[in-house]
């Protein structure tokens, strides 16, 4: 067994990683009618049995981008967290990610995150910018923006260039985050 979850409700990720072998492989899942979750979901609505969200593979490269934490204020502070994988690869002096705020095919703002080693297998990434003319968002008029963040790594003569896009909302300004990249 990989994995055990009792919430249907929420995302849940396994590692596959040391089970996966060259060639074909097969994944089986199996679903449990009753759990001892069950009874604590279901109290107001009818219980149901099965998978309710969708179920996928995928892989990354070694270094990637794990997490995205995006912060912005209505007077217009733009803030980048991120968590980065290096599998061992280092940091280069000077490297960072790479951030372009988009208002559709317009670059509004554009800013460098430098990156610090956190361990040997990770490192963060901070950076802000001052965005000028922030327009609000309200369901009347839904300004919505693009965050573009990208990181360029030379891993073994190859680049791996993990890219991720977020939209968010430009206002009320709230926290967005984003998973696994």
């Amino acid at each position: 067994m990989l994995g055990y979850s009792t919430d249907s409700k929420l995302p849940v990720e396994f590692d596959l990683s040391s089970q996966v072998v060259k060639g074909r492989n097969a994944l089986a899942m199996e679903v449990l009618c009753w759990s001892t979750q069950a009874y604590l979901e279901d109290q107001d609505m009818w219980g149901f049995s099965g998978i309710k969200r969708d179920v996928f593979v995928f892989t990354r490269p070694r270094c990637h981008i794990r997490d995205i934490e995006v912060r912005a204020s209505a007077d217009g502070l733009l803030e980048v967290d991120a968590d980065l994988a290096l599998a061992g690869a280092g940091v280069a002096e000077k490297e960072s990610l790479s951030c372009s705020l988009l208002d559709g095919e317009r670059l509004v703002a554009s800013f460098a995150a430098p990156l610090r080693r956190r361990t040997a297998a990770s490192a963060v990434a901070s950076g802000n910018a001052a965005v000028a003319g922030v327009r609000t968002w309200s369901a009347e008029t839904p300004n919505l923006n693009t965050l573009l963040v990208t990181w360029e790594k030379v891993v073994d003569g190859q680049a791996v260039r993990p890219r991720c896009a977020c939209a968010w909302a430009s206002g009320p300004w709230r926290s967005a985050r984003a998973g696994s990249w």
